[in-house]
C-alpha cells in the first residue's frame, strides 16, 4: 500500500513540476504538502492564501518545484 501511495505521490509531482520523477527522488524528498501532523492546531492560519482576486495559487508545470 505504501508504495502505490509513493506513486500517485510520484504522479502528482510529475503534474505539476513538469518533469519526471524517479523512485530515488522520492526516497530522497523531504517535502510535504501540508504542515506536519504535529503542528496542526484549529487556531493556525492557513498555509496558503488567495491573492486579491480571491484565487489561489496553483502549481505551474516546468514553473513549480518540489525537489
Amino acid at each position: 500500500m505504501i508504495d502505490s501511495t509513493y506513486m500517485a505521490i510520484m504522479g502528482q509531482i510529475a503534474t505539476y513540476t513538469g518533469k519526471p520523477v524517479t523512485w530515488e527522488e522520492m526516497m530522497a524528498a523531504t517535502f510535504e504538502f501540508e504542515p506536519k501532523i504535529a503542528d496542526v492546531r484549529l487556531d493556525m492560519p492557513s498555509p496558503i492564501h488567495p491573492d486579491a482576486q480571491g484565487n489561489y495559487p496553483l502549481p505551474v508545470p516546468g514553473q513549480t518545484n518540489y525537489f
